[in-house]
């Protein structure tokens, strides 16, 4: 991920993302919410709050992977079989 031109090697946490953002402004022109003693969890809201999502993600993506891979070799048949009738 890139924050700012600037590649961000940190935790993909709401918190660490937050801060790395803050650090970009100057203290001067920072907002309200990356000033010193601001509750960040008004702003990012609480773990709770986030869902993972749940499902069948990892089947999703094998069938997908076969579905390429299947039409690529029915793709790779019919022009070499195309390819021999010339």
């Amino acid at each position: 991920m890139v924050i700012n031109d600037k590649i961000y090697t940190d935790k993909l946490e709401g918190e660490t993302i937050f801060r790395a953002i803050c650090q970009s402004y100057t203290v001067k022109k920072q907002p309200e919410v990356c000033r010193e003693g601001y509750d960040l969890s008004t702003a990012l809201g609480t773990q709770e709050d986030f869902v993972t999502p749940s499902g069948h993600m990892p089947v999703h993506v094998v069938m997908i992977i076969i579905g390429v891979f299947v039409f690529n070799v029915l793709a790779i048949a019919y022009l070499t079989r195309r390819q021999k009738q010339k």
